[in-house]
C-alpha cells in the first residue's frame, strides 16, 4: 500500500462488514509513505483508505470520510478457485482516487481482465453530481443508495443495472466497478498474486 496523496490516509482491511481489520486502527500512512499486508490464503475481503482521522475525548476513533455509514471506495479481493479477483468499486460511494495492480505481472494480451489495472486515478470530489454530495461537499461523493435510500437504486446482485448516477461514476472512471452487477471492471491473476495499492495515484500510473 502507497500513499501518493498530499493528507495521511488510514488504510482498512477487513474481510465482511462489522468484522475487525486486519490493520490496527492507529495505523497510519503519511504521505509519500508505503506498508505491506499479508492476507490469509483464500482470503476475500475489502480495503481502503481513510482521511481526517482521529481519537476524540470520548477515546472514540473518528475519520472524516470512509468511517462507518460514510461514503468510500476500495479495492475487493477474492480468491476462490485458483485464481484472484479483484476490482476497485464505487458501490459505497467515492472518498479518494486509488488503483489496484498486479506486481510483476503482465496484462494477458487480448484479455483486458487479465491481471492489468484497476481503479481510478481520477479525483471526482469537484465533479460529485449535486445530489450525492456529502454534507461537507470536500469530504467524498455518495452511492446513490446512500443518497437516495430508493429501492431502484439499493438494488441486489440480480437486478442491479445502470442509472444516472452510476453513469457518472462509470464514465469517469471506467476501470472501476459502479453497481453490484457491472462485471465490465472486474479483473483476475493466478492465485496468491501480490497486488500494489495506490491512494492518489498520478493520472500517468494508469496508463
Amino acid at each position: 500500500m502507497k500513499n501518493h496523496c498530499d493528507d495521511p490516509v488510514w488504510p482498512v482491511a477487513t474481510s465482511n462488514a462489522g468484522t475487525p481489520s486486519l490493520l490496527p486502527t492507529s495505523l497510519v500512512l503519511q504521505p509519500g509513505q508505503s506498508d505491506t499486508i499479508s492476507l490469509p490464503p483464500s482470503w476475500s475481503g475489502s480495503i481502503w483508505g481513510r482521511i481526517g482521522c482521529s481519537i476524540e475525548d470520548s477515546d472514540a476513533f473518528h475519520c472524516l470520510t470512509a468511517g462507518c455509514g460514510s461514503p468510500h471506495d476500495g479495492m475487493w479481493l477474492n480468491a476462490t478457485d485458483g485464481m484472484d479477483y479483484y476490482e476497485v468499486s464505487f458501490r459505497n460511494g467515492y472518498n479518494l482516487p486509488i488503483i489496484v495492480a498486479p506486481m510483476g505481472r503482465r496484462s494477458g494480451g487480448d484479455d483486458k481482465h487479465h491481471c492489468t489495472t484497476a481503479g481510478c486515478a481520477v479525483n471526482l470530489i469537484s465533479s460529485c453530481p449535486p445530489k450525492l454530495r456529502n454534507s461537507d461537499e470536500s469530504l467524498g461523493c455518495k452511492s446513490a443508495c446512500q443518497a437516495v435510500a430508493e429501492p431502484s437504486f439499493c438494488c441486489s446482485t440480480c437486478n442491479c443495472s445502470h442509472n444516472r448516477y452510476t453513469h457518472f461514476f462509470k464514465q469517469a472512471c471506467p476501470k472501476a466497478n459502479s453497481f453490484a452487477n457491472d462485471n465490465t471492471s472486474t479483473f483476475s491473476c493466478t492465485f496468491q498474486q501480490d497486488f500494489i495499492i495506490i491512494f492518489c495515484p498520478s493520472s500517468s500510473t494508469t496508463r
